[in-house]
């Protein structure tokens, strides 16, 4: 047998050797069902906690809308009407040049309007109902200070600024009274 390698044949006490090696005892094998087991548990006590988080979250912000949802209201226009808890919040507007505002839910009730225009520019500012188009003059002035004015009915309305030469403007707009818009009957 020129060129032919010859290996000897395993004996039989290697090929138990072998195969003992490729099965686990039964000791190892128990102990990796065990792991496994544990595996499974702490994923599913993972899951438990990982769903309760998120139920926590969402129950925090449905609460957080809700409370949003009350305090104000949309309409399909984007009107935003102020709920009795923001009732002593001012609307804020400011600008340069001619603008309207947003369409606002305002209450009946008495009104007080802070601004703050150029000295050398006059501004005139009118109200207008969203409803009707109808619209008052509150004021015409240059510089700053307040002016008081009055709502008669609750609706949407729409402040009109129209300075002169694109003057920069600023405005806030409170509601003067009792929070619960209570007033005191006049004897």
């Amino acid at each position: 047998m020129s060129g032919a390698h010859c290996f000897p044949a395993p004996s039989v006490g290697l090929s138990l050797q072998l195969a003992g090696r490729l099965q686990p005892p039964a000791q190892e094998r128990a102990a990796g069902r065990k792991g496994g087991e544990v595996d499974i548990l702490v994923a599913v006590v993972m899951a438990g906690l990982v769903g309760g988080v998120g139920w926590l979250v969402y129950r925090k912000l449905r609460r957080d809308e809700a409370a949003f949802n009350q305090q104000y209201q949309f309409d399909e226009d984007g009107v935003q009407a102020v709920g009795e808890r923001a009732h002593n919040q001012p609307l804020q507007f400011q600008g340069q040049g001619a603008q309207t505002t947003r369409p606002v839910m305002l209450a009946a009730g008495d009104y007080k309007i802070r601004y703050q225009f150029p000295d050398d520019a006059l501004v005139k500012i009118e109200l207008f109902s969203a409803d009707n188009g109808e619209g008052e003059l509150i004021l015409l002035k240059s510089g700053s200070g307040e002016v008081g004015f009055t709502i008669a009915a609750d609706g949407r309305y729409l402040f009109d600024i129209e300075p002169q030469e694109g003057a920069a403007w600023k405005l806030e707009i409170s509601r003067l009274g009792l929070p619960s818009g209570y007033r005191p009957p006049l004897s």
